[in-house]
């Protein structure tokens, strides 16, 4: 087998949690490719779903002592656990894509408002010194 180039194209994130990915391949079999293609670029769907696997939303937000309530929110969660110090604050679509960046005090208590989100999954990443936490957050 010569592996070739194998482009995924774009994805699609489903109300289960499941994923479709989309792509082509001019490559032949391989471990988890068992048709060798018919020519050309071959187009390919491949879909993930976790069933019962996913890590619940109760799970999801904490990490490193931060805690963030309600989750999922409306518009508004309380992040509790943060330092007291400067933080370079992103919220991140569960996609990767930078929603907004900015500066925030942390403290013991601090509001974030997501008031001008889309529904959706995101990450909350702050960092700040030696401290570093990301937390998923829920926007219905």
């Amino acid at each position: 087998m010569v592996a070739r180039n194998d482009f995924a194209n774009s994805f699609i994130i489903m109300s289960d949690s499941s994923i479709y990915i989309s792509g082509h391949s001019e490559s032949g079999t391989s471990p988890v490719k068992t048709d060798s293609g018919r020519g050309g670029y071959d187009y390919w769907v491949v879909h993930f779903n976790y069933y019962n696997n996913t890590t619940g939303i109760q799970n999801l937000s904490s990490a490193n002592g931060v805690s963030l309530s309600p989750n999922p929110t409306k518009s508004m969660v309380t992040i509790k656990g943060l330092p007291n110090i400067r933080l370079e604050t992103s919220l991140i679509g569960i996609e990767g894509r930078l929603i907004n960046h900015h500066l925030m005090q942390g403290g013991a208590e601090v509001n974030y408002a997501l008031e001008d989100v889309s529904p959706g999954m995101y990450l909350l990443r702050f960092t700040g010194g030696q401290f570093t936490a990301t937390v998923k957050v829920v926007k219905e």
